[in-house]
C-alpha cells in the first residue's frame, strides 16, 4: 500500500504541473475540487499536493503569478511550509483517517485523483502557459 500511495503522491505532483500549464491556477483548481467532491478533505489533499509540488520547483520555475497564488493559498488556508520530503501523503492519511479507517481517507484520495485526472484540458477562459492554446 505504501508504494502505491507514493505513486499517487507523484501523480498528484505531476497533475499539478500539467494543470498549471493548462491554465488552472491553484485557486481555480481548489474551487473545482470543492464543487466536485463533497468531502472537504479533498480540498486539503489537493492543497497539500500543490504546495508539495511548489516546494520541489526551482526558483526560476516559479513565475510571479504562480508565487502569488501559492502565497495567497498559504495565507488563506493557514498552511505553512510543506516539508520537502516524499511520503507527505502518508502523514495526510494519518491526519485525515476517521478513527482507524485508513480506507476512508484512501477513498478521498481516489475520488480526488479521478476529478483531477479528468481536467486534462485548458481551464475555462485561460490560455495555456506553454503557448499551445
Amino acid at each position: 500500500m505504501v508504494l502505491s500511495l507514493l505513486s499517487v503522491e507523484a501523480d498528484l505532483r505531476d497533475l499539478s504541473v500539467d494543470l498549471w500549464v493548462a491554465g488552472w491556477t491553484p485557486t481555480a483548481l481548489l474551487d473545482h475540487v470543492s464543487r466536485e467532491v463533497a468531502d472537504p478533505r479533498a480540498v486539503d489533499l489537493t492543497t497539500r499536493g500543490i504546495l508539495f509540488e511548489d516546494a520541489t520547483r526551482a526558483e526560476q520555475a516559479r513565475p510571479s503569478p504562480w508565487r502569488s497564488e501559492i502565497e495567497r493559498l498559504r495565507r488563506d488556508r493557514d498552511i505553512g511550509r510543506v516539508q520537502l520530503r516524499s511520503g507527505w501523503i502518508l502523514d495526510w492519511i494519518s491526519d485525515h483517517a476517521r478513527g482507524d479507517r485508513v480506507g476512508d481517507a484512501a477513498a478521498v484520495i481516489e475520488v480526488t485523483m479521478h476529478v483531477l485526472s479528468a481536467l486534462n484540458r485548458p481551464a475555462p477562459g485561460r490560455l495555456r502557459f506553454d503557448g499551445s492554446g
